[in-house]
């Protein structure tokens, strides 16, 4: 069982499940992707924003000011970025390119791991709440990873 400092909101697990018992991130299709949800398997938040003591950017390039930890692996690609900004893709393909191109190539347990040893810390990205931002396919996609693994 994951050790967790954090409450998991265990209706939010349940709609979770729910939702991707008929949906398939690999077609792009997400049920949050555009709240920071609190007492997931990892917290999420925007770098100007957050006050955290312990926290990661997770952004291709992170702000000059962020002299803190960045990990680019769970961060979109130059392309993905480019493609969304010039309206190539809407937020649909969006996801659909994130997962693909990212998501599913990642270990998700050796993150949560990681993310565990350095006392969870908060995953940060631009994007202000209530915007749609790829910190929340990173939430939603590791805590899903641990359900379906059995350790959450």
């Amino acid at each position: 069982m994951i050790k967790r400092s954090l409450f998991v909101d265990r209706e939010y697990v349940e709609s979770l499940l729910s939702f991707h018992s008929t949906h398939d991130m690999s077609k792009g299709e997400f049920l949050n992707t555009s709240k920071d949800l609190k007492g997931m398997v990892v917290d999420t938040g925007c770098f100007e924003l957050c006050d955290a003591k312990r926290k990661i950017g997770i952004s291709r390039i992170p702000p000059s000011w962020f002299m803190r930890e960045n990990w680019t692996a769970l961060a979109p690609s130059l392309d993905l970025l480019d493609a969304y900004k010039s309206g190539v893709v809407d937020e649909k393909g969006y996801c659909q390119w994130f997962y693909r191109e990212s998501l599913a190539q990642l270990d998700s347990m050796k993150i949560y791991r990681t993310l565990e040893s350095k006392g969870f810390p908060v995953l940060l990205c631009y994007e202000k709440e209530g915007s749609f931002c790829h910190r929340h396919l990173v939430q939603e996609w590791l805590t899903l990873e641990l359900l379906k693994s059995g350790l959450l």
